[in-house]
Formats: structure tokens, C-alpha cells, sequence
């Protein structure tokens, strides 16, 4: 009798699993919307679409393999250079869709949203605009037109100069060390604990270098590094003090300190001024009320009553001759 009931829902539950089965198997087939040369509308504008994808996907690559430290301007100015000859290109090409459209209108204009306007506006404004590229590199020419070339400008050549100056010396200072080490095992026991390491020693005039004039060109005004030479010195004093375990330089220090003084000053006149005007703000308000409160006072209307009375006044003004010659 079980058996009898429980045999009926099996087989009702396995045919409608086959007929799912059944329906997927023909709708997955057209999955997609079949879009080939027969039903899609933009076919002539596959290509273009395409080359502007392909410059765009090698822009982002770029960007993301060198974005630790960030070094986009650097390192990705022929991607960004091809991206934009190729957004021009898209922006003015006259093939026509099926329907009588540019492909320039079906790429930015003909759907609700555009990828491909939204990708270079990315890679455009968020990344290469960001990162201030324009402080770093002097571009030449026309990037539209795929004549553009590029050049660092002078703070940034210089301090590309000082860097690798620095390195170099950190370069040969290390294999000093080294060779030092193999011919004498026991120089570093006849360092004093407490005196810098040899690389610091040999190279703290270069570095002290690199980082003054990186310090001028970034506390001047109107004047910015892009994002690019910011990452890297960052990451060279990283390398400096917490890998080669350097101690900054006493001027650096007093550089410091002046700094500080300055801000302490600058910000107790800020406050003793900022005392002065409230107690003068105060202090006006204060004779203000007292003004405003005795020009409300309302006026004496009764006369101040006499000192003298008027027989008295008569008296003095006309005496009797009588009274002065009795006198």
C-alpha cells in the first residue's frame, strides 16, 4: 500500500524535472540574444569597438601593474597616448549602422548607458588626471592625431637625476660592504654598536640631497610633484629608515624642529588675536545696549520746580528806594 502511494509522486517528480531539463536545454542554446551578423543592428561597428577596447584594456592593465607605488604617469604615457588617439578616431568616424546611424552615435550616444564613455572617462579623469601627470611630463605634438611626444619636465628630470644617484651610491656602498666583510670577518665587531651602518655613512650626502630638494619643490607654492615622484620618495625614505635603518640627518632634525616652532607660533598669534577681536566684539556690544538702553528712557515731562520764587526774583530786580536809603 506504501509502496503503491509513493510510486505515483516519484514519477510525477521525475517528469517534471525532465521537462525543466527540457526547456533548458532549448533556451540555453539562444542565451545571449543571438547577436551575429544577422540580427545585430551595429554589426559595421564591431572593429571599432573592438580597437577602442583593446586600448582601453591595455591603458587599465598598465595602470594596475604599476600601481604599487603608483607610477602611471611614468610608466603608462604611450598606453595613455594610443588610448586617446584612438577615442578621437571613435569620435569621428562615419560608417553606418543598419539603421542609418554613425558608429560614433551607437558607441557614445544611441544607448542609455556607454561603456566605452565611461571607461575613458575613467581611465581619463580618474586615473590619469589624479595622479597630476601634467606636473610630471611635457607632452609635444597632437595626442588626438597620434603625434604626440612626451618629455619629464626639469624638477621632475632633476629629481629622476638625484635618485638614481642615490641609488647607485647605495649600490656600490653595499658591495664595498660585502667585499669588506669577506676580507675581514670581524669589521663588524670593530664598529662601534652605536655608529651608523657603512651604507649610511657612504651615502647620507646623496640622500640628504635628493630630500632637500624634494622638500623645496614641495613646500613651494603653485609648484606640485606628480603623484608618481610623491609614491617614490615615500618609498625611499621607507627604504632608508626602516630597511637600512638610517637616522636622519641633524639638519633634518633642526628642519624639523623649525617647523614645528613655527607652527606653535603661528598658532598662539592666531589665538592672542582671535582674543583681541572678541574682547573688542564684547566690549562694543556692551556700549551698545548701554546706548540703546538710555535712548529709551523716556523724557522728564514735568518742569524742575524754581529756587526761588518769583516775589523773590521781583524783590532783587526792583528794590524801593525807600529801603536803600533807610539802609
Amino acid at each position: 500500500m506504501d509502496n503503491s502511494f509513493k510510486q505515483p509522486q516519484f514519477s510525477s517528480f521525475s517528469s517534471t524535472l525532465l521537462r525543466i531539463f527540457s526547456l533548458f536545454v532549448i533556451y540555453s542554446s539562444n542565451f545571449g540574444f543571438g547577436l551575429d551578423q544577422d540580427w545585430d543592428l551595429n554589426f559595421a561597428c564591431r572593429e571599432d569597438l573592438k580597437r577602442l577596447a583593446n586600448k582601453q584594456a591595455q591603458m587599465a592593465k598598465c595602470a594596475v601593474e604599476n600601481s604599487a607605488p603608483p607610477q602611471v604617469c611614468i610608466s603608462c604615457y604611450i598606453q595613455y597616448a594610443q588610448l586617446r588617439e584612438e577615442e578621437y578616431r571613435s569620435q569621428h568616424l562615419d560608417i553606418l549602422s543598419a539603421n542609418n546611424r554613425t558608429c560614433t552615435t551607437v558607441i557614445y550616444e544611441n544607448y542609455v548607458v556607454s561603456y566605452a564613455h565611461l571607461m575613458s572617462f575613467s581611465l581619463g579623469k580618474q586615473i590619469w588626471e589624479k595622479a597630476r601627470c601634467g606636473s610630471c611630463l611635457i607632452i609635444h605634438g597632437d595626442l588626438a592625431h597620434g603625434t604626440a611626444t612626451f618629455d619629464l619636465d626639469n624638477k621632475t628630470s632633476t629629481f629622476s637625476n638625484l635618485l638614481n644617484t642615490w641609488r647607485d651610491c647605495i649600490s656600490n656602498a653595499t658591495l664595498i660592504h660585502k667585499n669588506n666583510q669577506k676580507n675581514n670577518k670581524n669589521i663588524l665587531t670593530q664598529t662601534k654598536e652605536e655608529d651608523p651602518p657603512f651604507v649610511c655613512n657612504h651615502c647620507s650626502k646623496q640622500f640628504d640631497s635628493l630630500f632637500d630638494f624634494y622638500w623645496k619643490v614641495y613646500t613651494a607654492p603653485n609648484i606640485d610633484f606628480c603623484v608618481d615622484v610623491e609614491a617614490m620618495m615615500n618609498d625611499t625614505m621607507s627604504l632608508w629608515h626602516d630597511v637600512l635603518h638610517c637616522k636622519d640627518d641633524p639638519r633634518t632634525e633642526d628642519r624639523h624642529q623649525d617647523i614645528r616652532v613655527a607652527l606653535f607660533s603661528a598658532t598662539l598669534l592666531a589665538i592672542v588675536i582671535g582674543l583681541f577681536y572678541a574682547g573688542s566684539y564684547i566690549q562694543t556690544e556692551q556700549s551698545q545696549t548701554q546706548l540703546i538702553q538710555y535712548s529709551r528712557r523716556q523724557a522728564i515731562q514735568e518742569q524742575r520746580s524754581r529756587l526761588l520764587s518769583s516775589s523773590t526774583l521781583d524783590t532783587f530786580a526792583d528794590p524801593t528806594p525807600g529801603s536803600s536809603m533807610q539802609g
